[in-house]
């Protein structure tokens, strides 16, 4: 006489959710904190470095604490001076755009 299989039992499986723990509850203080840091070393470095100082520190804190707001923000900052500044690109003295 053949062998008879035995029946495999199906597992259940039980879905658990599970707050994410290290963050103590003040995980949506990061971006928050990120600012205040970025803007009070923007104006510490405003005196040494002049206008550069609040874009510099902002592109700073944005990279040290990786924060992709603050790169992006800092690097906008940066871009917008570099084109007031640069002559070929549109800024300079004159109203016609050359300077002679």
């Amino acid at each position: 006489m053949a062998r008879r299989k035995k029946a495999r039992r199906k597992t259940r499986t039980v879905t658990r959710y599970i707050r994410g723990g290290g963050k103590g509850g003040f995980g949506n203080l990061k971006p928050m904190i990120d600012g205040l840091l970025a803007g009070g070393l923007g104006q510490f470095a405003s005196k040494y470095i002049g206008e550069y100082g609040h874009p510099a520190a902002t592109l700073g804190i944005g990279f040290l604490r990786n924060n992709t707001t603050l790169k992006v923000e800092g690097s906008r900052e940066i871009g917008a001076l570099l084109a007031m500044k640069l002559p070929f690109i549109g800024g300079g003295t004159s109203i016609s755009g050359r300077n002679y």
